[in-house]
Order: structure tokens, then C-alpha cells, then sequence
């Protein structure tokens, strides 16, 4: 998929997609985004890792539905395109988007949770004594 730097809030990632030296064009993602920097996931796999070791530590949070206590408050599980959607500022476009983002990530990466694209996820926060 083609993505463009306006695709992301994140200045980082935005700028990583400059660097990359990209062809501007019109965003095939979001028209609104008319003319800007755009990169491939399938052909930029360097610019892709990159903006994945940004998004990574925040993707380590979570956890999927059935790693998580029996008590844990059903209102904070959700999917992960929509909860990255709604309570982080990366990502400037769809959850449908998002998740093909995140699939693209996750290709072949070993290291992914893939279980966290599946179903439903939370944040287990760690209770200080």
C-alpha cells in the first residue's frame, strides 16, 4: 500500500517519510491529503521498519483478550485499529487503514504479535505499591 507523510500525526514518523526521499503525489489513502511525500510499503521496507520501531514499544503494550485478568473492565478491551485510532496520536487516517498498516507491519516479521491484529486487546496497567 502507499501511504503518505500526512497519513501520520507523529512529526518522527512524518519526517521519517521525507527522508526517504519519496515521490510526492496525490495520497491514494485520503484524497484530503492532496499533494505530499508518499512511500510503499511493499517496495520501502527500510522506511516501513523505521516508523515500526517507532509504533513497536507502543504495540508492546498491549495485550490480547485472553492474556488479560478474568476481572479486567470489558469497556477498555477493544480492537487495536480503533483503540490506536482513538487514544494515540499517530495515525491520521481510518481504523480500516490503520489495520492494513498494521498488517503490512506485521508481514513477515516474526517478532509481531500477530494475535493482536485478531481480536480484541487491552493495556494492562501495572499497579505501583
Amino acid at each position: 500500500m502507499i501511504f503518505c507523510e500526512k497519513c501520520f500525526k507523529l512529526e518522527e514518523i512524518r519526517q521519517i517519510i521525507k527522508s526517504a526521499n519519496g515521490e510526492v503525489k496525490e495520497c491514494e489513502i485520503d484524497s484530503n491529503h492532496g499533494l505530499s511525500t508518499t512511500f510503499d510499503t511493499v517496495s520501502d521496507k527500510v522506511t516501513l521498519n523505521d516508523i515500526g520501531n517507532i509504533i513497536t514499544p507502543i504495540l508492546e503494550l498491549y495485550r490480547p483478550q485472553s492474556e488479560l485478568p478474568k476481572d479486567f473492565a470489558r469497556k477498555k478491551i477493544g480492537d487495536l485499529k480503533h483503540s490506536l485510532f482513538e487514544f494515540w496520536p499517530i495515525f491520521n487516517i481510518s481504523p480500516d487503514y490503520i489495520q492494513d498498516f498494521l498488517d503490512e507491519l506485521a508481514e513477515g516479521n516474526e517478532d509481531f504479535r500477530h494475535e493482536l491484529l485478531t481480536g480484541a486487546v487491552g493495556i494492562q496497567q501495572v499497579e505501583e505499591n
